[in-house]
């Protein structure tokens, strides 16, 4: 079946793989051209997790690269791919981020991108710059760019996060699991959006499968709702980098999380301090991401407005968070420490802003991919980490063992 869609404006933009959160940004003033998608019946492709990232393996051309699948981005492409493959350039676009900044970024026209039996032809891809993303984020597959809504927004989608498969049905041949429970489903400025609640506080929350985190909202949210006066201990984070500048916040550990009758119980909640780009919109309250939605499957039915979850055996278990008190971000130079919470267990054992991380644990950092750096300063309460700094153009080692910040 052909299934085509008419031109449209793209209003939002996932630019993810910040060194701590998904990213989301805006594209302004000109149409993108929908593709053709060609698809008979349904197509399942294996994923790779990491960082709660969804990684597939798709093919421009005869060329297969490693895409990210995320339910609040739009077809784009890194410009290594561009160089590589010369795609033909159709225009460009101004894209805000979170933060206020923006950014002229090229749109090129794609002649075909396949993965299993389904084949998108024809469509606008933007060239987006992202240099904190994996190399390799498959192994032996380079980085190529994000797939998004040109999916979503026309087949029904679901991820099964225990299987690490991603499956595309048309319509018709879609039927729900009867152990799912379904929920209405609508779309706000591009993003899949549901209604769920913070400590009994509801609002209309993302579905953010390109988000490594499991819960962020809005401080317009948590402020107008109650919630920020609910939260105990909070502390400063960094949640994120990218297209627009970067996004400050804080987070804290909250009561409940719930979405109709499904319930996650002692959620950590982060709070962005955004006033504009992606957490500006009155109408939003935040987002959910994969830390959260990895303990489902998730089918995004938007032709039928409807989102279907099913617990899965990741259900229980404990949400992941920094407990290191430090984050970092990829760029040239390496990776660079932009926060070190005041009293956690990186900022006692020396960690200065502005540092090189150049080893986590004796494994040079040039071979840890942002996934895994982030991923470390997540293990177990009570583990010991060594990394070793460079400060002033001199190594400095620093040991320190993680625990709980919230």
């Amino acid at each position: 079946m052909n299934l085509s869609r008419r031109s449209f404006v793209a209003t939002t933009l996932a630019t993810t793989l910040a060194a701590c959160q998904r990213l989301t940004g805006t594209v302004h003033g000109q149409p993108l051209t929908a593709g053709t998608l060609t698809l008979h019946g349904s197509v399942s492709v294996p994923f790779t997790l990491s960082g709660n990232h969804i990684y597939i393996r798709a093919s421009l051309g005869k060329t297969p690269y490693a895409f990210l699948f995320d339910t609040g981005g739009v077809a784009s492409i890194v410009p290594e791919v561009q160089r590589a493959l010369n795609f033909a350039v159709t225009g460009a676009v101004q894209v805000r981020g979170i933060g206020a900044a923006t950014s002229s970024v090229e749109i090129v026209r794609v002649p075909e991108l396949r993965f299993g039996d389904l084949s998108y032809r024809g469509g606008s891809f933007l060239v987006l710059p992202l240099p904190f993303v994996l190399a390799e984020p498959i192994p032996g597959l380079r980085f190529g760019g994000i797939l998004g809504r040109e999916f979503f927004e026309t087949l029904v989608t679901t991820i099964d996060y225990a299987k690490a498969t991603l499956t595309f049905y048309e319509p018709g041949f879609f039927r729900a699991d009867t152990a799912a429970t379904a929920f209405p489903l609508a779309i706000l400025e591009g993003h899949p959006n549901v209604q769920a609640a913070v400590n009994g506080h509801s609002g209309n929350f993302a579905v953010d499968a390109g988000a490594r985190g499991g819960l962020t909202v809005s401080r317009r949210f948590a402020e107008s709702s109650g919630l920020l006066n609910e939260l105990g201990r909070t502390i400063d984070v960094v949640i994120g980098r990218g297209v627009g500048g970067a996004l400050a916040g804080t987070a804290a550990r909250a009561s409940s999380f719930s979405i109709g009758t499904l319930k996650i119980g002692d959620p950590p909640v982060t709070i962005a301090d955004a006033g504009s780009g992606a957490f500006s919109n009155p109408d939003v309250a935040g987002n959910i991401g994969g830390e959260t939605l990895r303990r489902f499957t998730v089918t995004l039915d938007v032709p039928n407005s409807k989102l279907y979850l099913c617990p899965n055996s990741h259900l229980g278990e404990p949400f992941a968070f920094n407990r290191a008190g430090l984050f970092s971000e990829r760029d040239a130079g390496g990776e660079t420490v932009v926060l070190v919470v005041p009293a956690s267990p990186a900022a006692l054992a020396g960690v200065l802003t502005g540092d090189t991380i150049r080893s986590v644990d004796g494994v040079d950092v040039a071979r840890l991919n942002v996934d895994r750096v982030a991923a470390a300063w997540q293990r177990e309460a009570g583990t010991k980490l060594t990394v070793v700094l460079e400060r002033n153009g001199k190594p400095v080692r620093a040991a320190f063992v993680l625990r709980d910040l919230i």
